[in-house]
C-alpha cells in the first residue's frame, strides 16, 4: 500500500514540477527586425535614420528628411558626403557615420543578431560596424572584403546579448574607418526579447490543488 502511495506521489510532484519549470524557463521573442522593418517614414515600428553629427557621439543623432524613391535615406541629395541607409545597410559619409536607430520597446534582455559585411573589395581599409545602447559600445567590428586584409575579415554574422530599458536608444552605426570611398556595407539585425511566462492564477490553483491532493493522499495510505 504504502509503495502505491510512494509511486502516486512521485508522479503528482513530477507533473507540478514539469509545470513550474516550463513557466520558469525563458524564450525569445522577436521585437525587430531592422530589414522587414525598414521604412521611408521616419519612427515607423520604433525605427529612425539619420547620422551622427559628432562621431560617436550618440546625443547628437540628427534625422534624414530626404528618403530618395530608389528606397534609400540619404543625408544630402548631392553626393558627397554619401551618408545613405536603406533596408539592409548604408553607406558612411565623409565626416558622419550613418546611423540606424531602434527605440527599444521593452525593457529586460535582448538578443541583437544579424550580417555585418564590407561589400566593396577595394583596399580602402574597410569599415567599422558599432552597437551602441544610450551611448554605451557593446559591439565594434572591422569588416574588409579585400582580399588578404590585415584590417578585418570580409564579413561577421554577429550575436550579442544585452540589458535594455524601455525607451533605450540601440543605434547601428557604420564608420568609415578612414576614408569614405567603397564603403558600401550589410548591416542588418533581427533583435529578440528574453521572456519568462508568468502562471495565470487558475495554474497556481491547480499546482495548490495538486500539493494538496498529495497531502491528502499521504493521510489517508497512514490511517
Amino acid at each position: 500500500m504504502m509503495k502505491r502511495f510512494t509511486r502516486v506521489a512521485r508522479l503528482s510532484v513530477l507533473c507540478i514540477f514539469t509545470l513550474l519549470f516550463s513557466y520558469a524557463t525563458a524564450y525569445a521573442v522577436p521585437v525587430a527586425d531592422s530589414v522587414s522593418e525598414f521604412s521611408s517614414v521616419q519612427g515607423q515600428d520604433d525605427w529612425y535614420y539619420g547620422y551622427y553629427t559628432t562621431p560617436g557621439d550618440y546625443s547628437t543623432f540628427m534625422q534624414m528628411t530626404l528618403f530618395d524613391p530608389a528606397g534609400w535615406w540619404e543625408e544630402s541629395s548631392t553626393q558627397p558626403p554619401w551618408t545613405v541607409l536603406w533596408d539592409t545597410g548604408g553607406h558612411p559619409g565623409s565626416i558622419h557615420w550613418a546611423v540606424r536607430r531602434w527605440v527599444s520597446e521593452t525593457t529586460g534582455t535582448v538578443t541583437i543578431s544579424g550580417l555585418l559585411q564590407d561589400n566593396d573589395p577595394v583596399l580602402m581599409g574597410g569599415v567599422v560596424g558599432r552597437i551602441l545602447v544610450d551611448g554605451v559600445e557593446v559591439f565594434s567590428q572591422v569588416v574588409d572584403a579585400y582580399p588578404g586584409s590585415t584590417y578585418g575579415p570580409p564579413s561577421v554574422n554577429y550575436s550579442i546579448t544585452v540589458p535594455v530599458s524601455l525607451g533605450a536608444y540601440v543605434d547601428f552605426a557604420i564608420d568609415a574607418n578612414g576614408y569614405e570611398g567603397y564603403d558600401n556595407t550589410t548591416f542588418t539585425a533581427t533583435i529578440d526579447a528574453a521572456v519568462t511566462p508568468v502562471p495565470e492564477p487558475a495554474t497556481l490553483l491547480l499546482l495548490g490543488s495538486g500539493l494538496a491532493g498529495v497531502a491528502v493522499l499521504r493521510r489517508r495510505f497512514k490511517n
